[in-house]
């Protein structure tokens, strides 16, 4: 029916068609934005999402980095780089290393972490074991087991490692308690715990990211020191590694003092014990160990000299 002045008269419904003309595309562009927005800030997923979860594991300072806070001492292998600090490693630290036999693999590289009495619980055992055991690594364990919801392959009913990469192993109790640190770890590591010491190697040829065999603690024998780090590099020249060591003083010592150490110390390293060098230098509280030698000599003086290296 047209209307006056000729012009149609609007027919029932039409304003309603208009608007949805208008607004149904507009919810569609705002749906394509939020889903967009929602990829881009969405978490990344974590360990329990996924039990395979790759973890960076390629120095003491990764190493570190990847464990809870408070360890009193934790020794880093790398066994496959370097032939000489792998055949030494297996030779003489087998029996604190996973056993190849019984995970079906080769260790590549190891993590030894160990906490002051009763961390993980009241009994002796204080330590995991952190493996790397290479890429092709494939698990033929078939006693699966649970503990606290996480998932584990069984060694016996007190030993387990776990189905991530790198393998934990050790006590049921502690592998549950370091996969579940890996799921949520805050913002504490045993990193804290030594990072002065690490620091204090900046300026160095080498430092503790580049080391392949190497140690932190909290007693050596210098009973004035609290606090260590040690490590063995391959150096440029075959069969020379750099040795370095940092030290935390446990109150602060006079210049006298110094000087006795630093004396003692390099005529016992540059003559007895057959260094090609071996220098002792200061900063602050820290004493800086900085040496270079064949691998033998090198790990002699971490193990008998000092006590760096537990077995």
């Amino acid at each position: 029916m047209a209307s006056k002045g000729g012009k149609k008269a609007p027919q029932k419904g039409a304003g309603k068609k208009n608007w949805m003309k208008v607004a149904i595309p507009v919810f569609l562009i705002l749906i394509m934005v939020l889903s967009i927005f929602a990829i881009f800030t969405s978490p990344p997923s974590d360990v329990s999402d996924n039990p395979v979860t790759e973890i960076r594991f390629n120095s003491i300072v990764d190493g570190l980095v990847i464990v809870p806070p408070g360890a009193d001492y934790v020794r880093y292998a790398d066994i496959q780089s370097d032939a000489g600090i792998g055949d030494w490693t297996m030779s003489n630290l087998s029996g604190s290393i996973p056993d190849p036999n019984t995970f079906g693999g080769q260790p590549q590289k190891d993590l030894l972490v160990n906490y002051p009495e009763e961390y993980f619980g009241p009994f002796a055992e204080q330590w995991v074991s952190i493996t790397d055991f290479g890429p092709k690594y494939v698990i033929k364990n078939p006693n699966q087991t649970t503990y606290q919801g996480v998932p584990m392959r069984a060694i016996n009913s007190l030993y387990t490692y776990s189905e991530t990469r790198p393998t934990v192993s050790g006590r049921i109790q502690n592998v549950a308690d370091m996969i579940l640190y890996w799921s949520n770890p805050g913002n504490r590591s045993s990193y804290d715990n030594y990072y002065d010491l690490i620091v204090q190697l900046k300026g160095y040829p080498v430092n503790a990211t580049d080391a392949r065999l190497a140690v932190v603690g909290t007693t050596s024998l210098l009973n004035a020191s609290d606090r260590y780090y040690a490590g063995i590099t391959p150096a440029a020249e075959e069969g020379k590694y750099h040795y370095q060591a940092v030290l935390h003083f446990n109150r602060t010592l006079n210049e006298t003092e110094k000087q006795q150490y630093k004396n003692q110390y390099e005529l016992i390293g540059n003559t007895i014990a057959g260094f090609d060098a071996y220098q002792i230098n200061y900063q602050g509280d820290y004493m800086i160990l900085n040496a270079k030698g064949d691998l033998n000599t090198c790990v002699k003086d971490m193990t008998d000299s000092w006590r760096f290296i537990k077995a």
